[in-house]
């Protein structure tokens, strides 16, 4: 339906959505729409609202969030837990396309991508895929046409995997680097469940390990052996924000020699302990 809202201009169009019964199984679709704004919109909440997408097609949307002010621009993504006081606006003119989502850990894994991400503003590399993904049925949804709850559901959980990995939890080796870096974090990606070494990670991509170590380092900031644990951990993140997976069954599933080792390992790396990391994300709004 046209939307009017105050900053909006026309052919702004909103869809309001009727949760279905599973909502806490699934991810379901609340409200999604297309606003085009001038300066004068502004929407500033205290919280107690679903996570909040925003697909940003043209100039630049403002977000003041958790205390910290930030800025998005064509092509970005804001996500956001409005559960927690926010304030977003327009300050010359914008569009976005938008969704809000509930259900299977919605505001969990919300705060997971953030933290992985250092923000909530993304820069997303599948940013194509992002847009392919949510244009034609936001659109056709505020056109009054039927997608079924599943597809809708497949759709929010398709959206959050992309963005799962555009976060910059890690230095991104440079445009130039070398094929044997890429190759070498596909190959750890590939192998997360696995214990690899540095032997075993030179010789896939044909290098000695000293070079191979010297190089990754040089590119990435991290030794092979660092990065490859970070990724785990990062996985074990996921595992526990959006599983009721004991921590044993993390250890045995992330490949960890045993249950004190993936405990000492998480807590050197975050702070806390894995069962505390998770409770710290069972008290947030």
């Amino acid at each position: 339906m046209i939307w009017k809202e105050k900053g909006l201009l026309k052919n702004s169009t909103i869809c309001f959505l009727q949760p279905y019964d599973n909502v806490s199984e699934y991810y379901t679709l609340l409200t999604c729409g297309s606003f085009f704004c001038n300066q004068d919109y502004s929407v500033k909440k205290e919280g107690g609202r679903p996570p909040l997408l925003m697909y940003i097609t043209a100039g630049t949307l403002r977000l003041t969030y958790r205390g910290l002010s930030h800025s998005a621009g064509q092509n970005e993504i804001i996500l956001i837990s409005c559960a927690e006081k926010h304030h977003y606006y327009c300050t010359d003119q914008c569009s976005f396309l938008f969704f809000t989502f509930n259900g299977s850990n919605a505001v969990n894994i919300t705060n997971l991508l953030i933290e992985q991400n250092g923000g909530p503003v993304f820069h997303p590399s599948q940013v194509s895929e992002i847009y392919q993904a949510i244009s034609a049925p936001i659109l056709n949804l505020c056109y009054q046409e039927q997608i079924s709850d599943m597809e809708l559901s497949i759709l929010v959980y398709t959206v959050l995997c992309k963005m799962k990995d555009c976060g910059s939890h890690f230095p991104n080796p440079a445009s130039t680097g070398s094929l044997a870096v890429t190759s070498s974090i596909q190959y750890m990606k590939n192998h997360i469940r696995e214990s690899i070494s540095l032997k075993e990670l030179a010789g896939h991509v044909n290098l000695t390990p000293c070079y191979f170590a010297h190089l990754f380092k040089k590119e990435t900031e991290y030794t092979p052996i660092e990065y490859f644990s970070c990724l785990k951990l990062n996985q074990a993140k996921l595992i526990l924000a959006t599983t009721d997976s004991t921590i044993t069954e993390i250890s045995e599933l992330l490949g960890y020699s045993s249950t004190s080792s993936f405990i000492n390992a998480f807590k050197s790396r975050n702070g806390i302990s894995p069962q505390k990391y998770r409770q710290k994300l069972l008290l947030r709004p």
